[in-house]
């Protein structure tokens, strides 16, 4: 099965914490608008009642490029190297509301304000044990296997797991979301969003289910039985409000263009693609508080560094408000030397030599989203599977 890359953190210019128990160390570099130095409470063991979604939720609730950072209409809600964080507008109240390394985290999605879904994957252990109840030719059809949890957090640090140990999901436009059960035999589901779930009937226990996405109000999915190739797969489909899966010809499935994928629908606005300039640097702009802000990510020929600057303006001819150089650790150090303990070496380097280091230079991404511009790296570059491999600065736009 798939290993996950576990690359862990360098110090933020912002001082964000490394854990949820003691703070970071500020780089010698550069200093930080603002101090958003965080609590140190741990989160909560259970959840308060969550409230039901809205509509408003829809107009409220961004996201940036990456399903990691996002605001909510009263927080922002973002993924540390430690854990997932929640903060206000502001930067105040800075908080851990969940553990974990970043890349243990698939998806967040916004429920309503205060309320999340988190998509988290299971560790290697949990993953090859349910994969060991599988049938022989279903591990054979499905070598990698993607399995997670699913759970409710609140901005408080509360958590309700819904569904534990499932396979891929697709959220229908509704925002309910489809999962199949890991454990064999499984089952299809049917999540609402209040947090209830109703059994979807399929063709047959004995089944892998690969969600393809979701045109209106329909969700469509490819099911694979036993003897069967992903080439002649069948297609079925589950419309909004019910429990049962129609089969239709291939022939009928809209282009992927068409339809979208793995997006929760209750994050609205999502930040575009990067502009790359002819000279190869990758401008990320957004609108805030009716200002233009653009993130400038140069880097190095060689790539052994990169300049991320944050500009005032649309372009790079506004004010400069804030620069940082990031170093590729690989250009400075043999892999020998931190493969064994990154995060330690990572800390003990950045404190000797005052710089700012990621492990993975050209997967530098910018996501800008209620105010502030994450920074990070992402070794996972498709929005679904993994999560952040690094976040290196976070910069509040004004």
């Amino acid at each position: 099965m798939k290993q996950w890359i576990s690359i862990v953190m360098i110090v933020t210019l912002m001082a964000v914490c490394v854990g949820c128990t003691k703070p970071a160390a500020s780089p010698a570099q550069t200093s930080a608008p603002q101090d958003v130095a965080r609590t140190t409470a741990t989160p909560a063991a259970t959840e308060e009642n969550a409230p039901t979604p809205t509509p408003e939720v829809l107009q409220v609730a961004q996201r940036g490029r990456n399903p990691w950072y996002l605001a909510d209409g009263r927080n922002i809600i973002f993924v540390n190297n430690d854990g997932i964080y929640a903060m206000n507008y502001d930067g105040g109240n800075v908080r851990c509301i969940d553990n974990g390394a970043p890349d243990e985290f698939a998806e967040i999605w916004v429920q309503s304000p205060g309320t999340y879904l988190v998509k988290r994957w299971l560790n290697d252990d949990r993953a090859s044990s349910v994969w060991r109840s599988w049938p022989q030719w279903m591990k054979e059809s499905w070598s990698e296997y993607y399995l997670y949890d699913l759970y409710r957090l609140n901005d408080k640090g509360g958590k309700i797991v819904l569904a534990a140990a499932c396979q891929p999901v697709v959220t229908l436009s509704d925002g309910s979301i489809l999962y199949q059960t890991g454990e064999y035999p499984s089952k299809l589901m049917l999540l609402n969003t209040s947090g209830t779930s109703a059994p979807v009937e399929l063709p047959t226990q004995e089944c892998l289910i690969n969600p393809m996405g979701v045109k209106g109000d329909t969700a469509y999915l490819s099911v694979l039985t036993e003897g069967m190739t992903w080439e002649d797969r069948e297609i079925y489909t589950l419309k909004n409000g019910e429990t049962a899966l129609t089969k239709i010809d291939v022939s009928a499935v809209p282009s992927g263009e068409e339809m979208n994928h793995y997006e929760a629908t209750s994050i609205a606005d999502m930040q575009a693609a990067p502009v790359y300039q002819d000279d190869g640097t990758a401008l990320w702009g957004a609108q805030w508080d009716g200002q233009a802000y653009t993130v400038s990510v140069d880097t190095d020929d060689d790539w052994t560094g990169a300049a991320v600057t944050l500009y005032r303006g649309a372009g790079q001819e506004g004010e400069m408000l804030q620069q940082a150089h990031i170093l590729a650790l690989s250009g400075r150090y043999s892999y020998e030397e931190y493969r064994e303990n990154t995060l330690k070496f990572l800390l003990e380097k950045q404190a000797a030599d005052g710089e700012l280091y990621t492990n993975d230079i050209e997967r530098i991404e910018v996501d800008i989203v209620g105010g502030w511009a994450f920074v990070s790296s992402n070794g996972y570059t498709n929005g679904v599977i993994g999560g952040p491999s690094q976040l290196i600065v976070m910069w509040k736009l004004t």
